[in-house]
């Protein structure tokens, strides 16, 4: 064999190894590349976990902060009330039972204008008359009649 023809072969198996080599190279980098993209995006979505984590923390700190004004503000109305009608009328104006007897001021205090069906006021000659109907729960009203601002009449019924 001819010395030209081992040089010829020797630098074929060199590009050969080399190109190997390159290639070999190239992969690391391309698994080096997505190992790096990956870790990027873990640590992208740990942040946004992280975040999602402290505004879900903030809200419930917004909410108990928003309770505890409520529960305050419902303490405070509870007191006004007591000291305005007693102990046993608060009680019932603040759950909303009418009863025969009561003052119209009362019955103004129990906040039961978003349930107002209909209202009807009458001059008779005993007096004014006012005559309210409130819907409580999905079939059930009462009719709560009002004669020279004393409560008169409390009906509970079915409506549909």
């Amino acid at each position: 064999m001819d010395t030209n023809d081992i040089n010829y072969k020797d630098s074929l198996l060199r590009e050969r190894e080399e190109k190997i080599l390159l290639a070999k190279k190239e992969e690391e980098h391309r698994q080096f590349l997505e190992e790096q993209k990956k870790e990027q995006e873990k640590k992208i979505n740990e942040e946004e976990k992280r975040v999602e984590e402290e505004r879900l923390q903030q809200e419930k700190l917004r909410f108990a902060e928003l309770d505890k004004q409520r529960e305050a503000s419902k303490e405070q109305r509870k007191q006004e009330l007591i000291k305005k009608y007693g102990q046993s009328m608060a009680t019932k104006i603040l759950n909303q039972e009418p009863e025969i007897g009561m003052t119209k001021a009362m019955f103004d205090d129990m906040n039961l204008k978003p349930w107002i069906i209909s209202n009807q006021t009458t001059k008779t000659a005993n007096g004014i008359v006012e005559a309210y109907i409130f819907r409580f729960g999905l079939y059930r009203c009462k009719k709560i009649v009002i004669m020279n601002q004393k409560i008169t009449q409390v009906d509970t019924y079915n409506c549909n």
